[in-house]
C-alpha cells in the first residue's frame, strides 16, 4: 500500500487516503464514517488516520463532513468527479457538492472550458438548476426552465468559442439541438428582440439577469446590479410590483461615471416643500431624499441639520450617520479628489438617493482642500463637487463643541456593524490627517481627530454634506 508523505487534512493517491485529525472526536467521527461505509483503516493514531476507501474521494470526503477543509484544487477536482460520475450519491452529499457549485460557478464553468471536459458539462448541464446562484430563489424557476436552460447553453457556446475550445462548441451545439425545439428557440429570439425594441415589456427573469432583488411586502428591493452598462435603469416595477428601495451601499463601487435613471412610484417619493424649506434655520433638521435607514434597510426620508444658511440656500449634513465605508480603498492613501469617498457620494449615493427634481437642488460648489492645519499635511487640488465630507477646518467652525459633533448612528448603520459596535461612531472628513496615508475624522467622542487613521479602514462611518438650493 503506498500513501502520501504529506500529512494534509485529506491527502489521496487512488483510494488511499491519510486524514489529519483535529482532535479524538473529529478522529473518531471519521474513523466511524470510514468503517461503516466499507472502508478499511490501516493505520490509527490520535494524530492521523491512514487507510484504503471503498468509496471514491468526493464521497468520503463529503461524508466525513469535512468538505470545506480541502485545498481549492482538490475541491474543483473532486467537483469535476461527481459532475462526469454516474455514481449515485446520498441527498446530503449531493447538496453539499451543489452547494461548493452554487457559490463558485464561474471557476467550475472556467475549470470545464480549460480542460475540455466534455462529461463533467454534460453534468453540469443535467444539475443547472440545482447550481442556479442563490438569488434565483425568488424566481418559480419552473416556469422559466427551458429558457434558463436555452440561456446557459447559449453562454457556453459563446464561452467555448472565445476559448477557441472547438471541441466543446460542437458538443453544445448538438446538445442545443436535441434539446430545444426549433419553434422555442426561434420564439426566445424574437422575444428578446421584441423587449429590446420595446414592444414587449420585461419580465422577473430578464430584471434577474441584471438585479439581484428581493420581494419585501411593500414591495421589490433591489440588492446589487450585475450588470456592466455605464447606465443603469432602475425600473419602477418588477412583474407588477413597486420597486421601493435600492440598497445604494451596495453600489459602492460603482464607477464614478455610471448614471442611474430611477423612476419611483409617485406615491413614494416625499413632497418637496420649498418653502418649508426656505423657513429652516441654523440648527434645525429637514427631510430630503430617500435612504435605508432600519434594520430591514427599508427606504425612508434623510434627516439633515442645517449648519449655515445664505440666501437661498444652506447647507446641510445628515442629522445621524448613515452608512460605514473607508475613505480610500488603498492604504498607499489617496487625497480628496482622488478617494474612493468622493466617487462614491458623488456618483451612486447622488444618483440613487434623489429624485431628479431634488438633484436639481443640489448645486455644484466649489470646495478648498487646506493643508492640515497641525501637520501641515497638503490635502491636493480644490475640487468641485455636489455631496461632500466637511473638512477638518469646517467641522471645527460649523459646530459649536465636541458634543455637537458627535456622530450617532441609524438602526442601518448599526446594523452594518461598526468598530465601535454601539450607537456612536467615528465619520470621515475629507482633509488628510498626519501624511497621506491617514484620513481625518471626528472621533467617538464628538472630537477632531487631526492626526488622522489610515483611509482604508472600512469601519468608520459616512455623514455626507451639501448645498440645498430651494430658491424657485
Amino acid at each position: 500500500m503506498t500513501y502520501s508523505t504529506r500529512i494534509d487534512p485529506f491527502s489521496f493517491v487512488g483510494q488511499t487516503f491519510c486524514v489529519l485529525c483535529a482532535d479524538a472526536v473529529v478522529r473518531m467521527r471519521i474513523e466511524n464514517y470510514i468503517t461503516e461505509h466499507g472502508g478499511a483503516l490501516t493505520h490509527h493514531s490520535p494524530d492521523f488516520l491512514i487507510g484504503e476507501n471503498g468509496l471514491t474521494p468526493v464521497q468520503f470526503w463529503i461524508g466525513a463532513g469535512e468538505y470545506d477543509l480541502l485545498q481549492r484544487d482538490q475541491r474543483m477536482e473532486e467537483v469535476m468527479i461527481f459532475l462526469a460520475s454516474e455514481t449515485a450519491f446520498s441527498d446530503r452529499e449531493r447538496e453539499n457538492v451543489l452547494w461548493y457549485i452554487r457559490e463558485n460557478r464561474k471557476q467550475v464553468i472556467g475549470k470545464i472550458l480549460e480542460e475540455n471536459l466534455i462529461d463533467a458539462l454534460s453534468g453540469f448541464l443535467t444539475n443547472h438548476r440545482d447550481t442556479l446562484p442563490g438569488d434565483y430563489t425568488v424566481l418559480q424557476t419552473g416556469q422559466y426552465e427551458d429558457r434558463i436552460l436555452l440561456d446557459l447553453t447559449d453562454d457556453l457556446i459563446g464561452r467555448a468559442d472565445a476559448a477557441r475550445k472547438h471541441e466543446l462548441k460542437a458538443w453544445l451545439l448538438e446538445y442545443k439541438k436535441n434539446t430545444f425545439p426549433e419553434r422555442f428557440v426561434d420564439d426566445v429570439e424574437q422575444d428578446k428582440l421584441d423587449k429590446e425594441l420595446g414592444f414587449a415589456e420585461q419580465n422577473e427573469y430578464d430584471w434577474l439577469k441584471l438585479f439581484s432583488f428581493s420581494y419585501e411586502e411593500d414591495g421589490v428591493h433591489i440588492e446589487r446590479y450585475k450588470g456592466e452598462d455605464p447606465f443603469v435603469f432602475i425600473p419602477e416595477a418588477i412583474d407588477g410590483k413597486i420597486v421601493t428601495s435600492v440598497a445604494v451601499r451596495n453600489f459602492f463601487g460603482c464607477d464614478e461615471s455610471w448614471q442611474f435613471a430611477w423612476q419611483r412610484h409617485e406615491s413614494l417619493l416625499p413632497a418637496i416643500d420649498r418653502e418649508k424649506l426656505g423657513q429652516a434655520q441654523v440648527g434645525d433638521t429637514v427631510e430630503f431624499g430617500l435612504y435605508p435607514l432600519d434594520k430591514a434597510a427599508k427606504t425612508a426620508p434623510i434627516e439633515w441639520l442645517v449648519l449655515k444658511k445664505e440666501d437661498s440656500r444652506m447647507l446641510v449634513i445628515t442629522k445621524m450617520i448613515i452608512d460605514k465605508s473607508a475613505y480610500h480603498s488603498d492604504y498607499e492613501g489617496s487625497d480628496w479628489e482622488h478617494c474612493q469617498l468622493r466617487s462614491w457620494l458623488n456618483g451612486p449615493f447622488y444618483q440613487l438617493a434623489f429624485t431628479p427634481e431634488e438633484q436639481a437642488m443640489i448645486p455644484l460648489v466649489e470646495l478648498q482642500n487646506q493643508p492640515n492645519p497641525k501637520y501641515r499635511t497638503a490635502c491636493g487640488a480644490d475640487t468641485t463637487d455636489r455631496v461632500f465630507a466637511l473638512s477638518l477646518q469646517e467641522a471645527g467652525e460649523l459646530f459649536g463643541d465636541d458634543e455637537a459633533r458627535l456622530g450617532y448612528t441609524t438602526l442601518y448603520a448599526q446594523s452594518r456593524g461598526y468598530y465601535f459596535g454601539g450607537k456612536i461612531n467615528c465619520w470621515w472628513l475629507r482633509s488628510l490627517g498626519a501624511d497621506k496615508e491617514l484620513a481625518a475624522l471626528v472621533g467617538n467622542s464628538g472630537s477632531l481627530g487631526t492626526y488622522g487613521y489610515r483611509a482604508d479602514n472600512a469601519e468608520y462611518a459616512i455623514r455626507p454634506a451639501m448645498w440645498i438650493d430651494f430658491g424657485g
